[in-house]
């Protein structure tokens, strides 16, 4: 079954998939879709478009799991994403009386604990008690992976989105790859941009066929699009898997952009990119299971590594300060979240003021290398860290010469 099918028809549908299998790029489309035809006064297969609600449910488990309901908490939530329509409370309290939206949940996953989870299922089990009578209609997201602990009741209707095939992987190269000619090359002729992309994608589809391991990584639709940027930045596919993680994270951290003429001084510093990022998933895997930290929590974390890198002693003291960020190793720390959120594809602002990881795929694979150079985290000796933490989190990782894991796999 579709899965777009099965969200037209039904009225509360489950979407359980891996990591990268396109689970909030789906209910973002969907977003956007029936926003457009709102705006337009059409429809979205064949259906009359809903008014479109998108909520990353981890962060309502930390922000406002248990003292107020999903409905008392969409406000604020959109309110802080950038959604200042005025009114805003008094107009959602409408469209959902009235039967009219297309609530989108994403990420029931993104809980850290197997108790909390079950308990923000019941809290969106209530919310959707409430609200399903007038007509609106749900889609939860979540990753196969734990979803067992705390499933969802009927009535949701559960689908599994499937990896990607062959014939599925060779249209989507060639789409891909004749936008981005495209949209790297306007002023060529449409001939030239539908030749050089053919041209592109019938040399990575062959790559791929030549290697089973690597083949295996591109039913994944995040990791295809990954291996294609790889393979544009240095015309070859890794043959190993742990290979190709290393080199999509270098792709996505550098080349691709300097490939792009993106100048040096504008691009985080390659020799603390690495090392920076595997603190830092090594720490929200461990503290931030809803995949975003803010700018003071990013500053306690890398603060130590600023200091390391410019030859001085770090001083806690700095986080208590009137102003941390305002400090030298705050703006530091701000400068290299800047530019690694503007010109990479792995740290990106999810919503206004809270970062992580572009998707959890990377942030597994970085928290992999701080295990692979640490071992448990649980035989390290806590350091460095605010007592709250000194339980789980291990201290910042020794200096690391490269990127590669080499045989530590």
């Amino acid at each position: 079954m579709l899965v777009l099918d099965a969200v037209r028809d039904g009225p509360q549908v489950l979407v359980l998939g891996d990591p990268g299998t396109g689970k909030t790029t789906l209910l973002r489309y969907l977003a956007l879709c029936h926003a457009r035809g709102l705006l337009n006064g059409g429809s979205v297969q064949g259906r009359p478009a809903r008014f479109p609600i998108y909520v990353r449910i981890g962060e309502y488990a930390r922000q406002g799991y248990p003292r107020v309901g999903i409905s008392d908490f969409l406000p604020g939530y959109l309110n802080r994403s950038e959604c200042r329509t005025p009114g805003l409370a008094r107009l959602l309290g409408q469209q959902l009386e009235a039967g009219r939206c297309l609530v989108l949940l994403d990420g029931l996953d993104e809980i850290g604990s197997a108790e909390l989870r079950r308990a923000v299922v019941t809290a969106v089990m209530n919310f959707v008690a409430a609200h399903s009578r007038s007509g609106n209609r749900f889609v939860v997201t979540s990753r196969i992976a734990g979803y067992q602990a705390a499933a969802l009741p009927e009535p949701f209707t559960a689908l599994r989105l499937r990896d990607i095939d062959d014939d599925t992987i060779s249209r989507f190269l060639q789409v891909y790859c004749r936008q981005v000619h495209q949209a790297e090359t306007p002023a060529n002729s449409q001939a030239a941009i539908i030749e050089a992309g053919a041209r592109d994608a019938t040399a990575i589809g062959q790559a791929l066929r030549s290697n089973a391991g690597i083949r295996r990584l591109a039913a994944n639709p995040l990791l295809l699009t990954a291996l294609v940027l790889v393979h544009r930045a240095s015309g070859r596919l890794p043959h190993r898997r742990v290979e190709a993680y290393v080199e999509v994270c270098t792709a996505l951290g550098r080349t691709w952009r300097s490939a792009q003429g993106v100048a040096e001084a504008d691009l985080p510093n390659e020799r603390i990119l690495t090392r920076w990022l595997t603190e830092l998933g090594a720490w929200m895997h461990q503290h931030r299971p809803e995949g975003s930290a803010s700018r003071a929590e990013l500053l306690e974390v890398l603060g130590p590594w600023w200091a390391k890198h410019h030859g001085i002693d770090w001083d806690p003291n700095v986080l208590t300060a009137a102003d941390p960020l305002g400090t030298d190793a705050g703006r530091g720390v701000l400068e290299f979240i800047d530019k690694a959120d503007t010109h990479t594809g792995l740290l990106v602002e999810r919503t206004p003021g809270r970062y992580g990881f572009a998707h959890l795929t990377f942030e597994e694979y970085y928290t992999g290398r701080a295990l692979a150079f640490r071992g448990t985290l649980s035989d390290c000796t806590p350091r460095q860290y605010p007592a709250r933490d000194a339980v789980a989190y291990a201290g910042p990782l020794p200096d690391l010469p490269g990127t590669r894991l080499g045989g530590r796999r």
